[in-house]
């Protein structure tokens, strides 16, 4: 397993974007394969800057 990463705003944006290399962060973290830490600021900030709400998490942070 590689080293924890810590996804800012801006990564957090992309990854609802879609953007490739966030997916596949995303997709190793499922597989347990990686580590994604996600500090509350940035999903705020994030979640500001999509607009997506509360909701908007739920298909990306597990339950």
């Amino acid at each position: 397993m590689t080293a924890p990463r810590v996804l800012d705003a801006t990564a957090l944006t992309a990854l609802f974007a879609g953007h490739p290399t966030m997916i596949g962060m995303l997709t190793a973290a499922e597989a347990d394969e990686a580590t994604l830490l996600l500090p509350t600021t940035a999903i705020s900030d994030a979640e500001a800057a999509v607009r997506t709400g509360t909701t908007g998490w739920e298909a990306i942070l597990p339950s």
